[in-house]
């Protein structure tokens, strides 16, 4: 039996970009050997029989291609980590490796469940059973729904079974209490969300979920005509001419479902604790790589959803789960290396890493645009998209493309930041360094096995715009002709900026220069700033206009 102990610090160190002249720089092969003696020299006592954590270890050495040693992934007290500033004055950055989250905004994140249980259950506590049946509409039972029900003091979830059925147990709750029910389906069908439901205990209380449309089904080929979204139809996806020109665009998250029929990686990578880093990287526990790719780059065929770029190489570089700095430090040299274009990066952390900060300006050097999620606590921007390297993406809605009953639907607030058809959810993190939006409410893209489902968060807007990017690339050949410098990837970040509409109404730190829009194609042609592009806009208002008012009819 082992004790259970705090974990011991993470480190990363590395190298400033420039030494200070009265510094001496540091050999990492020979900082190793010194690391390892400290370790001996601080070695802790074996206490009760029990053998002691290391005061120091290597756990990780992160190399260029050609095999330097540049940086180092360190479990170290404070002892040796003051040490080692001592000894390597300015020569060296010790910095905690901060771990980073995904970036997908929980659907059943509702302030009003309680987030403690407020009481401590006795013999005497009395038990509410609320047995729930999830159906579609046409009577099918949902699997694998996720269901919460909430009380004044208790709350329960759990997952539906092949009949969409769940059991829950509410503690010291009644049926009056009970204050509201959420499902979020796995996949094909829109979430409800309903405050004060009239539940029975004692009996199958049913709720009916609608369908997101006749092509999202859960086996991807239903022949059905296939599903565009929102967010492609307003960035002006929607008859582009095809592109086949070669754009390399990584997708550095939880990596993919692989034999998702709408999908078609070209390579990848796991950077994370795998003993198979060159095949793990097919698998995806969360779904949340699987979502963001296809956003990126899900395939032009008869059924599914239409991605920004479908003809361009797909690069699954996975870092989740326990993503941290260090491993996207290792993922942004591997784009480095492997000619990247574009690298979308869906996840984020509240600390700025100057090490990470280097590596991202390294990308830029290097002709690679990065483009990060603004993150999704209503706050400040997150790191990286904080950066100024970074083409930072806030998330936007859209009236009318989700149910009322949704969860999607809380995302508006009680009182929102709106402009005509768009609102800035509350979740979206907002600030000066935004640089765009995108759409990033009610997104339906992939998910693992065959299955579509409509997310929300910056996660979802940052590939709107990252396939935006490798889209562009390819009909741009002046920009992805370029020699691989910085001067190519800030053309690119100039060009996206160029076609983005500014939302009137809605402040700047919401949408930095407004929503990217794919230029409108005349005889296979790209025209920029020109006389139709304005009649387009016109035209795209009027319809929009027209369909409000036969709604509300």
């Amino acid at each position: 039996m082992s004790t259970i102990k705090p974990k011991p610090k993470t480190y990363i160190i590395g190298k400033p970009t420039q030494i200070p002249a009265d510094a001496v720089d540091v050999d990492f092969e020979e900082l190793t050997i010194e690391i390892e003696k400290l370790g001996q020299v601080f070695a802790p006592q074996e206490v009760d029989g029990e053998a002691p954590e290391p005061a120091v270890e290597v756990i990780r050495k992160l190399s260029t291609k050609n095999g330097n040693l540049e940086s180092l992934v360190v479990n170290m007290n404070d002892e040796i980590k003051n040490l080692l500033n001592e000894r390597h004055r300015g020569a060296i950055i010790i910095e905690s490796d901060d771990p980073l989250y995904p970036l997908e905004h929980q659907q059943n994140d509702r302030p009003e469940i309680p987030l403690i249980q407020n009481i401590v259950p006795t013999t005497e506590t009395e038990n509410v059973i609320v047995n729930v049946a999830v159906k579609g509409p046409k009577g099918e039972g949902v699997n694998k729904a996720w269901v919460t029900v909430a009380g004044l003091l208790w709350v329960d979830s759990g997952f539906t079974n092949s009949k969409g059925q769940v059991k829950l147990t509410l503690l010291g709750e009644s049926e009056e209490s009970i204050s509201s029910i959420e499902i979020k389906p796995a996949h094909t069908y829109w979430s409800l969300r309903i405050d004060q439901p009239a539940i029975k205990v004692g009996e199958e209380n049913e709720v009916v979920l609608k369908k997101i449309g006749p092509s999202v089904s859960s086996n991807g080929d239903s022949g059905e005509k296939q599903f565009v979204g929102w967010g492609q139809q307003d960035m002006r996806l929607v008859g582009q001419p095809q592109q086949s020109k070669s754009v390399r665009i990584a997708v550095i998250d939880s990596g993919i479902s692989v034999n998702h029929p709408d999908l078609s990686p070209s390579e990848g990578f796991d950077f994370g604790e795998t003993t198979d880093a060159a095949e793990s990287w097919k698998k995806d526990g969360s779904g949340h790589g699987t979502h963001v790719s296809g956003i990126c780059a899900s395939q032009n065929n008869e059924f599914g959803i239409l991605g920004f770029a479908p003809n361009s190489e797909l690069i699954v570089l996975r870092v989740f789960p326990n993503a941290s700095n260090s491993k996207l430090i290792k993922a942004l040299d591997w784009c480095i290396d492997n000619d990247v274009d574009v690298v979308n990066m869906s996840l984020g952390g509240k600390n700025a890493s100057q090490l990470v900060r280097q590596r991202i300006q390294a990308c830029r050097e290097n002709g690679i645009l990065p483009v990060a999620a603004a993150g999704n606590n209503g706050g400040k921007v997150l790191f990286p998209a904080a950066f100024s390297e970074v083409l930072a993406v806030a998330a936007i809605g859209r009236f009318g493309t989700f149910p009322d009953d949704s969860s999607h639907h809380k995302h508006i607030g009680d009182t929102p930041v709106q402009s005509g058809d768009y609102f800035s959810p509350q979740f979206t993190c907002r600030g000066p360094e935004v640089n765009v939006c995108a759409p990033g409410v009610a997104i339906t893209s992939c998910v693992p096995g065959a299955g579509y489902a409509a997310w929300d968060g910056t996660s979802m807007a940052c590939p709107h715009v990252a396939g935006l990017a490798g889209r562009l690339l390819q009909m741009q050949d002046d920009i992805r002709n370029m020699s691989r410098t910085a001067e190519r990837s800030q053309s690119l970040f100039d060009a996206i900026i160029e076609t983005c509409t500014f939302i009137e109404s809605i402040p700047e730190i919401y949408q930095g220069k407004g929503m990217p829009r794919l230029p409108l194609s005349t005889d296979g042609g790209v025209t920029d700033n020109s006389a139709l592009s304005e009649v387009a806009v016109l035209i795209d208002s009027a319809i929009k206009i027209v369909e409000t008012k036969l709604v509300n009819v």
